[in-house]
C-alpha cells in the first residue's frame, strides 16, 4: 500500500525512468517485483541496482521490464569489471556501474576520478556517480568535496569526449 502511494506520487513528478535501488533480501525483492509487474510505474524505463554484498542476484519474472541493471565499483573497479560479463549474461541487459563519491577522506579524494578513469579505459561508458558535495551535514560528506567534485567533472568531460569520438 505504501509503495503504491509512493509510485502514484512519483507519477506527479513526470519522471523519465524508475530506478529501483538495492532491494534488500527476499522481502524487498518480492515487494519490488510485485510493484514492477502489477503497479503503474512512472517513466518509460526501469532500472535496477543490486548490491551483491546485501542481496542475492534476483531471478526476475519474465513480465519484468527492465532497461538496464546496475552494479557498483565501491570496493574497486577491478571487482566491478570482473562481475560485468556474468551480470550481462545472467540478465541480457545493459549494465551500468556506480562509482563511490561519498564518505571519502583526504587521502581518498582522487578515488572517484581514478575509478572513473579505470572504468572508462576498460570500455565501460554507462557510469553513475553516487554522492555529491553537501553542506557538511552528513556522514556521507567528503573531507574535500570540491576537489572530489572537480576530479569527477574532469573525468565526465573525458567520458563525453570518448562517446563523441
Amino acid at each position: 500500500e505504501t509503495l503504491a502511494w509512493w509510485l502514484s506520487s512519483a507519477h506527479e513528478l513526470r519522471a523519465d525512468a524508475m530506478f529501483w535501488d538495492e532491494p534488500h533480501g527476499a522481502p524487498g525483492l518480492r515487494a519490488m517485483t510485485e510493484a514492477m509487474t502489477s503497479l503503474p510505474i512512472p517513466g518509460a524505463a526501469q532500472y535496477l541496482y543490486i548490491n551483491p554484498d546485501r542481496s542475492d542476484w534476483p531471478e526476475l519474472p519474465a513480465t519484468t521490464s527492465l532497461a538496464g541493471i546496475g552494479i557498483d565499483a565501491y570496493r574497486s573497479p577491478a571487482v566491478a569489471l570482473a562481475r560485468l560479463p556474468g551480470v550481462r549474461q545472467r540478465y541480457g541487459l545493459p549494465v551500468h556501474v556506480w562509482v563511490r563519491s561519498f564518505g571519502l577522506s583526504r587521502r581518498q579524494t582522487s578515488r572517484p576520478a581514478n575509478d572513473l578513469s579505470t572504468l572508462l579505459d576498460a570500455g565501460v561508458t554507462d557510469i553513475g556517480i553516487w554522492g555529491f558535495p553537501s553542506a557538511g551535514c552528513s556522514c556521507l560528506d567528503n573531507a574535500e568535496p570540491q576537489r572530489v567534485w572537480t576530479g569527477i567533472t574532469v573525468m565526465i568531460a573525458r567520458l563525453g569526449e570518448a562517446r563523441a569520438a
